[in-house]
């Protein structure tokens, strides 16, 4: 395998605290440190998301979107939270708002702990991983009905008191079916006022504030006789700075073909205006025995056929799944087959890849990240500190390692 060299010092621009961060990755012996590269097939292959990091950096004049799609890694938002925090407090970009997100308690899942969603009134999820579940699905993967029109729901930003972002938002996007004629309204709820929003026919209704929230409620309304129910597919929150914006999308369970359920994906997922779409799936696919390279490489060629659809300019970053067990005891050599899939997959399509398979050590290497306290008792997901390291590394390989250092010609004068 191909992979662009990885040079271990740092170059100038980079911040001590950056340089605390590259540091603190290197002491677990078992962790291949060597492979934490990424594979990119051509030399075009994240050149419109580095030649948006640019502009950026220089000019502070646009929002650069990132979109963090997958399964139960995702859904919690460790792992992508790492990189959400890492890239917003990068000094060249700064914070451009939250984005896309779900409000996964309606779904009676659980939700990421960086911001809280409440609700009244009952609901009733459904995902798109589980096949006996029906629904419109959008971008989320996931949804919330409720057929109480005195149904209400909100979502509060910076929850958590570790945050070393902060988040607040004069405009938001609802998803939901705007053009089923028996959905309930939907009202912004600001003190005593109820807002109307602006309904688009792509599937969504706009709400703007006068001023800066971090905290948002909405409200049902019966305004005709033959409205029954609220479909709830996701939210996209945004205000007007510039910087980067790091959505996150994760369905407990997802597979690649999963995603292909949502009949909503490509049209939610244009409003995010994606720079770079980063797909973390394979998990779920080469859990089960039965595993099919050939259907899982054309499930994962038809997603990126949709992302592309969606936003045609965007790069694509695919991450291989870690090493894990089946059932917490059994060996899995498919993870290895995924990744051998997802090669192929970033050739033919132009995608760049992170093999955190073997950055995590290969086989079995999943039973030393439980006896240093990184995998959970399951040997399959991470605990906080696994998906603090997995994140870490992924942002030294992608943007200390991959940008800053191949960039540092381009950005070196607005250092000076």
């Amino acid at each position: 395998m191909k992979h662009t060299l990885v040079v271990f010092f740092l170059v100038p621009l980079l911040t001590f605290a950056q340089a605390i961060d590259k540091m603190e990755a290197y002491y677990y012996d078992f962790v291949k440190y060597g492979e934490n590269k990424i594979y990119t097939p051509q030399e075009n292959t994240l050149s419109h998301f580095f030649d948006q990091l640019d502009t950026l950096a220089a000019q502070q004049d646009r929002k650069v979107n990132v979109v963090h799609i997958g399964d139960s890694h995702i859904q919690a938002d460790f792992f992508s939270n790492v990189m959400r925090e890492k890239l917003l407090t990068e000094p060249y970009f700064g914070n451009g708002g939250r984005g896309f997100l779900f409000p996964y308690r309606l779904a009676h899942t659980n939700n990421p702990y960086h911001y809280y969603t409440g609700y009244t009134g009952t609901w009733k999820g459904y995902r798109n991983s589980i096949s006996r579940d029906k629904s419109d699905y959008g971008l989320a993967g996931i949804t919330a009905i409720t057929y109480s029109s005195s149904s209400t729901f909100s979502v509060k930003m910076n929850t958590w008191d570790d945050a070393k972002v902060e988040f607040a938002s004069n405009e938001v996007k609802v998803f939901y079916p705007v053009l089923d004629s028996t959905s309930f309204d939907v009202y912004l709820k600001q003190g005593d006022s109820l807002i109307s929003g602006v309904i688009d026919s792509s599937g969504f209704i706009t709400f703007k504030s006068d001023s800066l929230v971090a905290k948002m409620k909405f409200v049902l309304r019966q305004n005709h006789a033959y409205q029954t129910h609220f479909l709830i597919q996701g939210l996209l929150l945004s205000n007007d700075d510039n910087g980067i914006v790091y959505s996150s999308i994760g369905v407990n369970g997802a597979k690649i073909d999963s995603y292909l359920r949502s009949t909503c994906f490509v049209p939610h997922l244009a409003q995010t205006n994606a720079d770079l779409v980063i797909i973390s799936l394979g998990t779920n696919d080469a859990y089960n025995y039965g595993f099919d390279p050939n259907v899982f490489k054309a499930n994962l060629k038809q997603l990126i056929e949709w992302i592309r659809e969606a936003c045609p300019n965007t790069s694509i970053l695919l991450t291989a799944p870690g090493d894990g067990l089946r059932s917490r005891w059994k060996t899995n050599n498919d993870n290895s087959r995924a990744v051998e899939a997802l090669l192929e997959i970033a050739q033919s399509e132009n995608c760049a890849l992170w093999d955190f398979y073997s950055v995590m050590g290969g086989l079995l290497s999943i039973k030393k990240w439980r006896e240093f306290g990184l995998g959970q008792a399951d040997h399959l997901h991470l605990t906080g500190d696994g998906y603090q390291l997995q994140g870490s590394m992924l942002y030294e390989a992608l943007i200390l390692n991959l940008y800053f250092n191949e960039r540092q010609k381009i950005l070196s004068p607005i250092a000076k």
